[in-house]
């Protein structure tokens, strides 16, 4: 599904929101002044897509409305009743969803139970939640622990609300909200905790070690995953095609559809594919086999035509990922200045100066730099087809020259990709020549700033 038209009203007690998706182009940007609420309009919609009930009861919005391409909607309704029992307001959340041909469905929960403890959490401890992950961390002293751990340690002299209380999510709405596909992506952070079970249990508190990684360097180690995961899918395919080869080779019948200039060309051609793999060391230079220059006989033919048709499959697994990496490849080396990132096999993420071939530390980058790799890298691996991303204030950390070419990028990898998303900025150099893709919020007369 892909979202058509979305909006948000009572955005901070004042501002209504609404938003069309074009069907051609498949993104819009929205900006205007601070205080118009452009950051909760986002969260509100994320929230929705991903029925977050933790984060629409703290956003304050009254109701957020989705339409998608096949006529569903799908709404949700905030609102705020006092509670005499617990001495606070309690914000409750209706949902409805309706679809062509079926009943609407709706549901009705709050923010109690889970919900309430998180916003506890929040406002009332130093524990924050790690982006990605159910652990939390504590800015006093960098511990992490799990969300139950907390429940359990915070539970003692508090009165929680039981989360059973809530309603349940119906079947259709909880089938309905997995079809869906949601990115925020806020302000980078740079820093992140990688950690793991810790075998020493005196090493760390709660039996964990921690093991701090910068998210670049975290990356390059999911980078080298990614290929080698192609690497061992075209092992496997390559195994089983030339353990059969010879039988099938034998048993085809003739196929004289195609003759020895289009065998020469479809070799070319996997030859040209097999020097972009060996750029990323997936594959070696050198080529399985050379054609003959004298003319090629019947049988030779048919040989070669299976072999290729065979090289084709094996080859399939990288296609994408190929794709994908050249892409960002091409993104990241136009901003970058007498340096040059490479993608490879050995190191993932490698970074070497144009000026002497030294290898530059992940780390040592700037943070418009590691920030630059971070965004687009995320958009182009981490994000599935259909999904709708939404995008804050990619200014902060770009250079004033990679604002321009910002959304002409994501446009480049949101069709390659092939997901939805919406920017929003206060930078006139973002929007650049999309004016007809951008949407004020806020009054009109207001000063874009």
């Amino acid at each position: 599904m892909r979202v058509s038209n979305l909006s948000v009203t009572g955005v901070l007690g004042q501002y209504d929101h609404h938003l069309d998706l074009p069907g051609s182009g498949d993104f819009a940007i929205v900006y205007g002044p601070n205080g118009v609420g452009k950051t909760k309009f986002l969260e509100a919609i994320d929230g929705l897509m991903r029925l977050d009930t933790a984060q629409l009861t703290q956003l304050p919005f009254d109701r957020a409305h989705i339409v998608f391409d096949d006529g569903s909607h799908f709404s949700v309704s905030r609102s705020g009743k006092f509670s005499s029992l617990n001495v606070e307001t309690i914000y409750e959340l209706r949902f409805v969803l309706e679809r062509r041909g079926n009943r609407p469905i709706h549901w009705v929960t709050d923010d109690r139970g889970i919900a309430q403890f998180e916003r506890f959490l929040r406002t009332e401890t130093t524990w924050s939640p790690i982006a990605g992950t159910t652990e939390w961390q504590d800015n006093a002293d960098g511990e992490i622990a799990d969300f139950v751990d907390l429940q359990r340690r915070f539970s003692s002299g508090r009165s929680l609300t039981d989360a059973k209380m809530a309603r349940p999510m119906p079947d259709g709405l909880s089938d309905f909200s997995a079809e869906l596909q949601s990115h925020l992506i806020e302000t980078q952070r740079l820093r992140i905790e990688e950690y793991s079970a810790g075998r020493d249990r005196a090493m760390g508190r709660n039996g964990r070690q921690r093991r701090p990684i910068s998210t670049i360097v975290n990356y390059a180690n999911r980078t080298k995953k990614l290929l080698s995961e192609a690497l061992a899918e075209n092992s496997k395919i390559t195994q089983q095609l030339d353990r059969t080869f010879p039988n099938r080779m034998l048993g085809q019948e003739e196929r004289p559809a195609i003759n020895e200039n289009e065998i020469r060309q479809k070799y070319d051609l996997q030859d040209r594919f097999r020097s972009r793999l060996a750029q990323i060391a997936l594959i070696g230079l050198e080529p399985e086999l050379s054609l003959p220059k004298r003319k090629l006989s019947p049988f030779e033919i048919a040989m070669l035509d299976l072999y290729l048709r065979d090289a084709d499959r094996k080859l399939e697994s990288f296609e994408e990922l190929l794709a994908r990496i050249e892409l960002f490849e091409d993104i990241v080396n136009t901003r970058f200045l007498r340096k040059i990132l490479h993608v490879n096999a050995d190191d993932g993420l490698a970074v070497t100066s144009t000026e002497d071939g030294s290898t530059i530390d992940l780390d040592s980058l700037s943070s418009g730099e590691q920030h630059e790799i971070i965004l687009m890298y995320g958009l182009l691996f981490n994000v599935k087809a259909g999904s709708l991303v939404l995008i804050d204030e990619p200014e902060i950390s770009l250079h004033v020259s990679w604002q321009l070419s910002f959304v002409s990028d994501v446009a480049r990898i949101a069709k390659l990709s092939g997901f939805q998303f919406i920017v929003a900025t206060h930078s006139p150099q973002v929007i650049n020549n999309w004016w007809t893709n951008a949407k004020q919020l806020g009054p009109e007369n207001a000063e874009f700033q």
